[in-house]
């Protein structure tokens, strides 16, 4: 039994590709999803709609400190505490 999660991001530009990351509290860390976003973004002018998405992680929920949503360059957009 692992852990399934839903996002929605707002305001993204692109061009981006990115991985959502559960960090547990150990420090251990899981790629929950993996995207791309294109030039237009999410929640822009040229695409309005969020970007939404699913994944899973094999990590128990209790055990999950945050996820982080990073680029592939290695930039953090967004951290959520849980």
């Amino acid at each position: 039994m692992g852990t399934s999660v839903s996002l929605k991001l707002s305001e993204v530009r692109g061009p981006l590709t990115c991985h959502l990351v559960a960090v547990g509290k150990d420090g251990s860390q899981q790629t929950v999803s993996n995207w791309s976003v294109g030039k237009e973004g999410y929640d822009t002018s040229a695409q309005p709609e969020p970007l939404s998405l699913d994944g899973a992680t094999g990590m128990q929920p209790d055990a999950i400190d945050h996820v982080d949503v990073v680029t592939t360059q290695g930039r953090r957009l967004v951290s959520v505490n849980l």
